[in-house]
């Protein structure tokens, strides 16, 4: 193993995988896309802020 990998992974070593998960897209979504996507986490949050606050 060389010993740029083996540094990295010492590095990284013991962090979870799902930290590093992205999603990559050659073309930027639709502006109805981006919009539902904003619609549908603006609920996400006002719903968590509402169980949180009672």
């Amino acid at each position: 193993m060389d010993h740029e990998k083996s540094l990295a992974e010492y590095a990284l070593g013991g962090t979870d995988d799902s930290l590093f998960v992205s999603k990559y897209q050659l073309q930027l979504p639709s502006k109805e896309v981006l919009q539902a996507q904003l619609d549908a986490e603006r609920q996400r949050l006002e719903s968590a802020s509402k169980e949180g606050a009672s």
